[in-house]
């Protein structure tokens, strides 16, 4: 489901990794849901994601810290998938409705909102801050196009190429991953009201951004495989990478010579994300604290572990592989 292309064997950088005393997890899937992803989670423990249910269609749902949930749908939609929520409980994601992509904003009152950028075919609302401005991407007829809606309804556009994934901080600046010169993928940050800065981590063909903190720190993937029309080229090591503000990149890896992927950070610098094990037969997750020390995380029971957020507070949410179904999970410090 996750970077699968990435299953090659490699050498342990130790011989053991920790996993942190007394983790307690929280498992759960919606009712009728036959797969559950959780995508993202605020500052109160809430979180949101996808589930599907038998009949192949997908629903959104918000899961309080008290374990009451929510499903959901945009009017008309046969696949809704929620990306980020903040901490007033405000929803935002993508819903196929028509044979197309709508974005939508859900509020903590139920109310949904459709979101769709004048002249676009496809919106896809990634991401959603504090205040309730929200970041995505839109497919126009020429290309896509970046935009920043904030919650007084103001709409920026801007272009960076082919946009794969994009996360707005506090400030309203955005990072996310574009396909550059020569199909290589760079990553890239904008700050709020200033020019776009697009980079590439030093010794990789490609660099995917995933997520931006409210000091403009961004975390993502960096790969020595680069992508052409037809075929990837290049050995399938990936490492996490940090970026801070003024451009200072470091790069790190679960396991020497495979598969890391860094998936989102907080404000205080702490990284998750999922590793590839050293015989490549599965993924665990991993935190990585603010001195690099990493820690392993998986669910009882887990074959397959995928963190995709962590709050302030230290609290990690994502989805794990248990009996070959995809189970949502909660992870409270």
């Amino acid at each position: 489901m996750t970077c699968s292309m990435f299953s090659l064997g490699a050498l342990f950088a130790c011989a053991t990794l920790p996993t942190a005393f007394g983790q307690t997890y929280t498992t759960f899937d919606p009712p009728g849901s036959v797969l559950t992803a959780v995508l993202g989670i605020n500052s109160l423990g809430d979180v949101t994601g996808y589930y599907g249910d038998s009949s192949g269609l997908y629903h959104g749902f918000l899961r309080t810290a008290n374990g009451t949930i929510t499903t959901f749908d945009p009017p008309g939609s046969t696949g809704t998938t929620p990306y980020g929520i903040n901490s007033s409980d405000e929803i935002t994601g993508s819903a196929f409705v028509d044979a197309t992509y709508e974005g939508f904003l859900r509020t903590s009152d139920g109310t949904i909102t459709i979101v769709n950028i004048p002249g676009a075919s496809q919106t896809v609302p990634t991401s959603i801050n504090s205040s309730g401005d929200i970041a995505g991407y839109a497919y126009l007829t020429n290309g896509q196009l970046g935009f920043i809606l904030t919650s007084g309804g103001a709409l920026t556009t801007f272009d960076v190429g082919t946009l794969y994934a994009i996360s707005i901080n506090d400030s309203d600046a955005v990072a996310g991953t574009t396909l550059g010169d020569a199909k290589r993928i760079a990553g890239f940050v904008k700050a709020n009201g200033g020019n776009i800065a697009t980079f590439n981590v030093p010794q990789k063909l490609s660099a995917s951004a995933t997520g931006i903190n409210s000091s403009g720190t961004v975390t993502g993937a960096a790969s020595d495989v680069v992508c052409g029309l037809f075929a990837c080229y290049g050995e399938p090591t990936t490492e996490g990478f940090v970026r801070t503000s003024n451009g200072q990149i470091t790069t790190f890896q679960v396991v020497k010579g495979s598969f890391t992927y860094s998936a989102a950070i907080n404000a205080s610098g702490e990284i998750v994300g999922h590793y590839e094990s050293s015989n490549g037969s599965a993924y665990h997750g991993f935190s990585r604290d603010t001195s690099g020390a990493i820690t392993t995380l998986d669910p009882p029971g887990s074959t397959g572990t995928f963190p995709t957020s962590i709050n302030d507070s230290g609290a990690i949410t994502g989805y794990f592989l248990m009996d070959n179904v995809y189970h949502g999970f909660i992870l409270i410090p």
